[in-house]
């Protein structure tokens, strides 16, 4: 591994939001596979929890390139 950054593609807000909801679905439909129906009770509030981090991780990100590019 070389200390070189790599150019990262750059993601719109809307590209982490429509990211982080098939993370989602996809956690959920594996979740349905393996899981009985009481544990939703659980999954779901976890599971928006961490769609919400990741939403708000990808905007801050986003802000931070924009106004860093302004400057």
């Amino acid at each position: 591994m070389s200390n070189e950054e790599k150019p990262k593609p750059e993601m719109s807000a809307k590209d982490w939001v429509g990211f982080t909801v098939v993370i989602l679905v996809l956690g959920v439909a594996a979740a349905m596979a393996v899981i009985d129906h009481w544990q939703w009770m659980l999954i779901i509030p976890i599971g928006s929890a961490i769609a919400f981090g990741l939403i708000k991780f990808g905007w801050d990100a986003t802000t931070a390139v924009e106004k860093k590019a302004k400057k």
